[in-house]
């Protein structure tokens, strides 16, 4: 039994993990021939080598280099800016264009080098949009609006990186870039990017533009044609335009709901997948069959405000988990006695149980305009957890 067949059997959630890890190995061994091969034809490096992890470490302790988290500008044309954040005394280092970025994207850990000070970039003035006082004509106030702007002006640590410790090659959201690929991905004579087609090798452009194009190899490209699919980067080397990587799985066709609702996941690291038969059937019953009912030890442990109590929830008409509720009592002073209510999932949900694994896992519930994935099971976060009216629940007091 081949190991696909294994786990298409034991696991199957895991077979296009599988067969990516598979697709990534046999892509590796392919890229290093290719590699080699080029290697002979390739009269300078697209970009300068990374520093060695010592030197990199020896020059963060003595101050020559700096370390921070690389953001890509949204704002900025073709992401061709970037800053390296609080790198510099706190202050951020800005990275222009990609050579200087150096094959570092977007939330990668990296290590700067400063560039000379007559190199760094100057800051965009701040210039005031408060109008002018009525007295004043605009000839009056136009040296003082400029010499604002120098005082304003200055200029911004500006470096390069020299190395990165950390990358941030999380699953990328891809199209393909119709009729363009590269079988080496490097720069022609006239510094124009390669288009040939050979070795199956396709050019795929991320949903997020922040990100670099990356350079996978597909057997049949027409299959996947106007489809959303997700890839792993794995390396980038010195002479090549874009990361190398592999394809990961397709989710469906361009501009169709549920393909872009995944894709939305996927680029933002949530990763949704049904709850376990254990833990469903480890949940309390809700049915008309088998109501949940308030036992007598429930109301010994718990203070009972239902018939004392006026009670409402602030959530709006036709919430299906009302988390929070008001509660109003009349004292015999004629003080009013309020209580915030908070659902009690406690009661529910003991420590290290399936339940607390699972929602440690997920984190919080994900709301899509059309849908929502719950952190805990619809019995609990649409129903016994739920703080509905003329319905007995568990709640916390405050």
């Amino acid at each position: 039994m081949t190991v696909e067949q294994y786990v298409s059997v034991h696991s199957p959630h895991s077979v296009d993990l599988v067969a990516s890890l598979r697709t990534a190995s046999i892509e590796r061994r392919r890229l290093q021939q290719e590699q080699e091969h080029q290697a002979h034809d390739q009269s300078q490096d697209l970009y300068p080598a990374h520093k060695a992890a010592e030197t990199l470490e020896a020059g963060i302790k003595s101050c020559v280099y700096f370390a921070g988290k690389l953001r890509v500008l949204a704002n900025t044309s073709s992401a061709s800016e970037a800053v390296v954040l609080g790198a510099y005394h706190g202050d951020n280092i800005v990275v222009v264009g990609q050579r200087d970025r150096n094959r570092a994207i977007h939330g990668d850990s990296v290590v700067v080098e400063l560039l000379p000070r007559d190199q760094w970039k100057a800051t965009v003035p701040v210039v005031s949009t408060q109008q002018a006082p009525p007295q004043l004509n605009e000839e009056a106030i136009e040296p003082q609006h400029d010499e604002q702007q120098q005082q304003q002006q200055q200029d911004q640590p500006t470096g390069r990186v020299v190395g990165i410790r950390q990358r941030n090659w999380r699953p990328f959201v891809v199209t393909l870039q119709p009729s363009s690929s590269s079988s080496s991905s490097s720069s022609t004579a006239e510094g124009q990017e390669s288009t040939s087609t050979s070795s199956g090798h396709v050019v795929a452009v991320p949903m997020d533009h922040r990100i670099p194009k990356v350079r996978i190899h597909l057997n049949d490209t027409g299959r996947f044609a106007n489809k959303r699919l997700v890839v792993r980067a794995h390396d980038w080397p010195e002479n090549s335009l874009y990361p190398n990587g592999h394809f990961v799985r397709s989710l469906g066709p361009v501009d169709v709901l549920d393909t872009e609702v995944e894709a939305v996941l996927v680029e933002n690291e949530i990763t949704i997948t049904p709850f376990s038969d254990a833990l469903l059937q480890s949940m309390p019953v809700n049915t008309p069959e088998r109501p949940w009912l308030v036992t007598q030890r429930d109301l010994d442990e718990r203070r009972d405000l239902r018939a004392t109590h006026v009670i409402f929830s602030i959530d709006p008409k036709g919430s299906e988990d009302v988390d929070d509720a008001l509660s109003a009592k009349l004292l015999p002073n004629g003080h009013v006695e309020l209580g915030v209510h908070i659902a009690d999932v406690s009661a529910f949900v003991t420590p290290g149980s399936l339940a607390d694994i699972e929602a440690k896992r997920r984190g919080t519930t994900v709301y899509l305009a059309d849908r929502r994935f719950n952190m805990l099971p619809t019995v609990l976060s649409e129903d016994l957890c739920s703080l509905r009216g003329n319905m007995d629940r568990f709640a916390g007091m405050e």
